[in-house]
């Protein structure tokens, strides 16, 4: 028999980024809780995970530099969800679903007549776009700028936190300097929309009062920059990964357009299968312990969402892909507890549709080439998946 690599090799390699579930399937099997250092403490087990993510009174948020919600805990956090939430309620996003419908109609109606496309820059990156442009009041032009702030970011926390890689001054320029652009963007909208109201969300976290307590500027801002960075990819990296896990599997993809009425079920799916959020971190705010592992306060510790996600215990064959999984919406890949995702309900929507709008407009879609990772650890996604159909 040969010796297996160690734990501590899988985890650390280019290949982890490009593909973790090997080193997940190792983990979950032989450690699911695992010191990957003095201070991180990666966790894989379902259960484990849940109880973390939802002992808030135990397993805080580091706090960030900028007042972002998701890196709050209560009270702070409790405040600012609760003002932001007016433009993510379910009545919202049901107000915002037939203009979904519409954008992926336009798109597909322009490219059907090609025969193939890059699945990523072609659809499941202009659908967001499309969509949360118009949400935000804002031209369809300006998402080019998102997407190149948002890749400095992005690639500045490319790196798990557990592998003791520095990153380079370029890096580090160049997220911080993308931040501040950012920043500056919404600071002249928020201006503007203070003047002059609309129906977009801006206008909405403008006006979002509760108990007589406002969201001041800065919060303002910098929770724009959270949904935009963190919201937006989410919805493209759930279209591409899904896809590509659907396509991989004919007799899936066959039993999906023959049975339409399991397109949400299998949005839950290929959320589990190869979810957009990988890992979330939490700090422990007191000496505790997991499973018998003491966690003295002030670790960090990952709750590794895409390897629960495949925990045996909760998901029988997990590595398989199943559009007709009865327990796929257990998942956890909008996380738990107070920090679950305020988009996903956003996500979901522009997700079914683009699955759904996908199947029935395009005979005989095909995967056409290799596609290719984006190199991105935490918010997983492709750069590229061609595609093919018959015209």
């Amino acid at each position: 028999m040969l010796a297996q690599e160690p734990l501590s090799d899988l985890i650390s390699g280019p290949e982890f980024v490009e593909y973790p579930y090997d080193a997940y399937r190792r983990l979950t099997a032989d450690a699911p809780v695992y010191r990957a250092s003095d201070d991180h403490l990666l966790v894989c087990g379902f259960k484990l995970c849940q109880e973390i993510l939802t002992d808030s009174a135990t397993f805080g948020q580091r706090p960030a530099a900028y007042p972002n919600f998701h890196s709050m805990d209560p009270p702070e956090h409790t405040r600012l969800r609760r003002l932001v939430s007016h433009g993510f309620s379910p009545r919202a996003i049901r107000a915002y679903q037939h203009r979904i419908e519409y954008f992926a109609d336009q798109l597909l109606t322009g490219l059907k007549p090609r025969g193939r496309m890059n699945l990523i820059k072609d659809f499941a990156l202009p659908l967001p776009t499309l969509v949360i442009t118009e949400m935000l009041g804002v031209p369809y032009a300006d998402g080019e700028l998102w997407e190149d702030w948002a890749n400095a970011i992005h690639r500045h926390t490319a790196i798990p936190e557990w592998v003791d890689t520095p990153k380079s001054r370029e890096l580090v320029t160049a997220a911080a300097a993308a931040a501040t652009a950012e920043t500056e963007y919404f600071r002249k909208l928020v201006d503007e929309r203070r003047r002059h109201r609309g129906e977009d969300l801006i206008s909405v976290l403008v006006a979002a009062e509760e108990d007589g307590d406002r969201l001041s500027e800065e919060e303002l801002l910098y929770t724009l920059v959270l949904l935009l960075g963190a919201g937006h990819h989410t919805s493209v990296n759930l279209i591409g990964n899904g896809m590509r896990a659907l396509l991989a599997e004919p007799a899936q993809f066959a039993l999906l357009r023959a049975r339409p009425d399991l397109i949400d079920n299998a949005v839950e799916e290929m959320l589990r299968i190869d979810p957009p959020l990988q890992v979330e971190p939490r700090k422990a705010l007191r000496d505790t312990e997991i499973a018998g592992e003491p966690v003295p306060a002030g670790t960090l510790v990952h709750c590794i969402l895409a390897a629960a996600n495949r925990d045996p215990a909760v998901f029988d064959d997990p590595d398989r892909f199943d559009v007709a999984r009865p327990n796929a919406k257990r998942h956890l890949a909008f996380s738990m507890g107070i920090h679950h995702c305020l988009g996903a309900p956003l996500a979901r929507a522009e997700g079914r549709t683009a699955v759904r709008e996908l199947l029935s407009r395009l005979d005989g879609l095909r995967l056409d080439g290799d596609s290719d990772h984006d190199g991105l650890y935490r918010l997983r996604g492709l750069a590229d998946l061609p595609v093919a159909w018959t015209v």
